[in-house]
Protein backbone atom coordinates (compact mmCIF):
# COMPACT_ATOMS: atom_id res chain seq x y z
CA UNK A 1 0.00 0.00 0.00
CA UNK A 2 1.38 3.39 -1.01
CA UNK A 3 2.01 5.98 1.69
CA UNK A 4 -0.10 9.13 1.46
CA UNK A 5 1.68 12.31 0.35
CA UNK A 6 2.86 14.42 3.23
CA UNK A 7 3.07 17.69 1.28
CA UNK A 8 0.94 19.94 -0.87
CA UNK A 9 1.96 19.52 -4.52
CA UNK A 10 1.05 23.06 -5.62
CA UNK A 11 2.83 24.59 -2.61
CA UNK A 12 5.95 22.53 -3.36
CA UNK A 13 5.79 23.59 -7.02
CA UNK A 14 5.36 27.24 -5.98
CA UNK A 15 8.55 26.98 -3.94
CA UNK A 16 10.36 25.33 -6.85
CA UNK A 17 9.06 28.08 -9.14
CA UNK A 18 10.88 30.74 -7.13
CA UNK A 19 14.15 28.78 -7.35
CA UNK A 20 13.89 28.27 -11.12
CA UNK A 21 12.84 31.91 -11.56
CA UNK A 22 15.82 33.22 -9.59
CA UNK A 23 18.47 30.75 -10.75
CA UNK A 24 17.30 29.53 -14.14
CA UNK A 25 16.94 25.89 -15.07
CA UNK A 26 20.57 25.03 -15.72
CA UNK A 27 21.93 26.70 -12.58
CA UNK A 28 19.35 25.09 -10.33
CA UNK A 29 20.32 21.77 -8.76
CA UNK A 30 18.05 19.07 -7.44
CA UNK A 31 19.48 19.84 -3.99
CA UNK A 32 18.29 23.46 -4.38
CA UNK A 33 14.82 22.16 -5.17
CA UNK A 34 14.78 19.69 -2.28
CA UNK A 35 15.74 22.47 0.12
CA UNK A 36 13.22 24.99 -1.21
CA UNK A 37 10.37 22.52 -1.50
CA UNK A 38 11.02 21.03 1.96
CA UNK A 39 10.44 17.60 0.49
CA UNK A 40 12.66 14.53 0.60
CA UNK A 41 14.52 13.40 -2.50
CA UNK A 42 12.43 10.21 -2.60
CA UNK A 43 9.18 12.18 -2.36
CA UNK A 44 10.27 14.41 -5.24
CA UNK A 45 11.04 11.40 -7.42
CA UNK A 46 7.73 9.74 -6.50
CA UNK A 47 5.61 12.85 -7.03
CA UNK A 48 7.34 14.47 -10.00
CA UNK A 49 10.11 12.35 -11.44
CA UNK A 50 13.23 14.26 -12.39
CA UNK A 51 14.24 17.94 -12.42
CA UNK A 52 12.97 18.40 -15.98
CA UNK A 53 9.53 17.06 -15.02
CA UNK A 54 9.41 19.42 -12.04
CA UNK A 55 10.33 22.31 -14.32
CA UNK A 56 7.55 21.50 -16.78
CA UNK A 57 5.04 21.31 -13.91
CA UNK A 58 6.32 24.68 -12.62
CA UNK A 59 5.88 26.26 -16.06
CA UNK A 60 2.36 24.85 -16.27
CA UNK A 61 1.48 26.20 -12.81
CA UNK A 62 3.01 29.59 -13.65
CA UNK A 63 0.99 29.73 -16.87
CA UNK A 64 -2.30 28.84 -15.20
CA UNK A 65 -1.83 31.24 -12.28
CA UNK A 66 -0.69 34.12 -14.46
CA UNK A 67 -3.29 33.76 -17.17
CA UNK A 68 -5.99 33.67 -14.50
CA UNK A 69 -4.58 36.80 -12.83
CA UNK A 70 -4.07 38.65 -16.13
CA UNK A 71 -7.56 37.67 -17.27
CA UNK A 72 -9.02 39.12 -14.08
CA UNK A 73 -7.05 42.36 -14.50
CA UNK A 74 -8.13 42.79 -18.11
CA UNK A 75 -11.80 42.05 -17.36
CA UNK A 76 -12.06 45.06 -15.04
CA UNK A 77 -15.01 47.26 -15.86
CA UNK A 78 -14.54 50.75 -17.19
CA UNK A 79 -12.41 52.27 -19.88
CA UNK A 80 -10.52 49.55 -21.82
CA UNK A 81 -7.55 51.87 -22.47
CA UNK A 82 -7.35 52.66 -18.74
CA UNK A 83 -7.54 48.95 -17.87
CA UNK A 84 -4.80 48.21 -20.39
CA UNK A 85 -2.65 51.03 -19.03
CA UNK A 86 -3.12 49.73 -15.47
CA UNK A 87 -2.07 46.27 -16.65
CA UNK A 88 1.07 47.67 -18.29
CA UNK A 89 1.84 49.69 -15.17
CA UNK A 90 1.62 46.50 -13.12
CA UNK A 91 3.81 44.66 -15.63
CA UNK A 92 6.57 47.25 -15.38
CA UNK A 93 6.38 47.60 -11.60
CA UNK A 94 9.54 46.56 -9.73
CA UNK A 95 9.63 42.90 -8.68
CA UNK A 96 9.29 43.73 -4.98
CA UNK A 97 6.01 45.54 -5.69
CA UNK A 98 4.76 42.49 -7.59
CA UNK A 99 6.06 40.18 -4.85
CA UNK A 100 8.09 38.02 -7.20
CA UNK A 101 11.65 37.59 -8.50
CA UNK A 102 13.04 39.88 -11.22
CA UNK A 103 11.86 39.52 -14.77
CA UNK A 104 9.38 36.91 -15.94
CA UNK A 105 9.81 33.16 -15.60
CA UNK A 106 8.57 32.58 -19.15
CA UNK A 107 10.86 35.20 -20.71
CA UNK A 108 13.81 34.03 -18.63
CA UNK A 109 13.11 30.47 -19.78
CA UNK A 110 12.70 31.47 -23.43
CA UNK A 111 16.05 33.24 -23.32
CA UNK A 112 17.73 30.32 -21.56
CA UNK A 113 16.35 27.53 -23.76
CA UNK A 114 15.55 29.11 -27.10
CA UNK A 115 13.93 26.24 -28.98
CA UNK A 116 16.31 23.55 -27.72
CA UNK A 117 13.67 21.69 -25.68
CA UNK A 118 10.37 20.99 -27.43
CA UNK A 119 8.40 20.41 -24.20
CA UNK A 120 9.61 23.71 -22.72
CA UNK A 121 8.96 25.52 -26.00
CA UNK A 122 5.41 24.13 -26.10
CA UNK A 123 4.71 25.39 -22.58
CA UNK A 124 6.11 28.85 -23.43
CA UNK A 125 3.93 28.96 -26.55
CA UNK A 126 0.85 28.07 -24.49
CA UNK A 127 1.57 30.99 -22.17
CA UNK A 128 2.16 33.44 -25.01
CA UNK A 129 -0.94 32.26 -26.91
CA UNK A 130 -3.05 32.59 -23.78
CA UNK A 131 -1.79 36.11 -23.17
CA UNK A 132 -2.45 37.04 -26.77
CA UNK A 133 -6.05 35.79 -26.55
CA UNK A 134 -6.63 37.92 -23.44
CA UNK A 135 -5.06 40.97 -25.09
CA UNK A 136 -7.20 40.51 -28.22
CA UNK A 137 -10.31 40.71 -26.02
CA UNK A 138 -9.35 43.97 -24.30
CA UNK A 139 -8.13 45.53 -27.56
CA UNK A 140 -11.36 44.58 -29.36
CA UNK A 141 -13.35 46.05 -26.49
CA UNK A 142 -11.29 49.25 -26.71
CA UNK A 143 -11.78 49.43 -30.46
CA UNK A 144 -15.53 48.88 -30.16
CA UNK A 145 -15.89 51.90 -27.86
CA UNK A 146 -13.52 54.08 -29.88
CA UNK A 147 -10.63 54.22 -27.37
CA UNK A 148 -8.14 52.13 -29.34
CA UNK A 149 -7.30 52.86 -32.95
CA UNK A 150 -8.91 50.66 -35.59
CA UNK A 151 -6.09 51.28 -38.09
CA UNK A 152 -4.91 47.74 -37.27
CA UNK A 153 -7.04 44.71 -36.40
CA UNK A 154 -7.30 43.58 -32.75
CA UNK A 155 -5.19 40.44 -33.29
CA UNK A 156 -2.28 42.40 -34.74
CA UNK A 157 -2.49 45.02 -31.99
CA UNK A 158 -2.52 42.23 -29.38
CA UNK A 159 0.64 40.71 -30.93
CA UNK A 160 2.33 44.12 -30.82
CA UNK A 161 1.36 44.48 -27.15
CA UNK A 162 2.60 40.97 -26.37
CA UNK A 163 5.87 41.67 -28.17
CA UNK A 164 6.23 44.92 -26.21
CA UNK A 165 5.56 43.13 -22.92
CA UNK A 166 8.18 40.50 -23.74
CA UNK A 167 10.65 43.23 -24.59
CA UNK A 168 9.85 45.11 -21.39
CA UNK A 169 10.54 41.96 -19.36
CA UNK A 170 13.91 41.55 -21.03
CA UNK A 171 14.73 45.23 -20.47
CA UNK A 172 13.79 44.86 -16.78
CA UNK A 173 16.11 41.88 -16.47
CA UNK A 174 18.87 43.93 -18.13
CA UNK A 175 18.49 46.73 -15.57
CA UNK A 176 16.60 49.37 -17.55
CA UNK A 177 15.43 52.11 -15.21
CA UNK A 178 11.86 52.29 -13.97
CA UNK A 179 11.57 55.76 -15.51
CA UNK A 180 12.48 54.46 -18.96
CA UNK A 181 10.06 51.51 -18.65
CA UNK A 182 7.26 53.94 -17.75
CA UNK A 183 8.17 56.05 -20.79
CA UNK A 184 7.91 52.96 -23.01
CA UNK A 185 4.51 52.02 -21.55
CA UNK A 186 3.20 55.58 -21.93
CA UNK A 187 4.41 55.77 -25.53
CA UNK A 188 2.75 52.47 -26.29
CA UNK A 189 -0.55 53.78 -24.95
CA UNK A 190 -0.25 56.91 -27.10
CA UNK A 191 0.37 54.78 -30.19
CA UNK A 192 -2.70 52.64 -29.45
CA UNK A 193 -5.07 55.51 -28.72
CA UNK A 194 -7.74 56.32 -31.29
Amino acid sequence: MARPREFDIDEALSQAMVVFWEQGYRSCSLDNLIESMSVSRQSIYCAFGDKHSIFLKVLELYRKENLTAIGEMLKEQGSPITVLHSFLSYAIAPADERNCPEGCLVMNTALEFGTSDSAVTAEIQKMLSGMERLLVQIVARGQSVGEISIRTDASSVARILLNSLCGIRVLQKAGTSQKELKNIANALMLILAA
